[in-house]
């Protein structure tokens, strides 16, 4: 029998953590970034964007690049 390893999400709190503006601008931007790059990898992948998703196809839409 074969075991599948489930992965647990455990974000961390941060709601207590105080961030400059300067930092959160570039916080936005990496994430932006980290966006960016998941997606062309996808696309890379063979997924094709959509305009809308489609649960039927098993196969999320791609939110359009910022």
């Amino acid at each position: 029998m074969k075991f599948i390893k489930k992965c647990i999400s455990k974000p961390l709190d941060t709601s207590s953590v105080q961030i400059s503006d300067d930092l959160r601008e570039l916080i936005e931007l990496i994430a932006e970034n980290t966006h960016n790059v998941w997606a062309e990898e996808r696309l890379r992948q063979g997924w094709k964007l959509r305009s809308c998703r489609d649960e039927q196809l098993k196969n999320p839409s791609l939110p359009h690049s910022f």
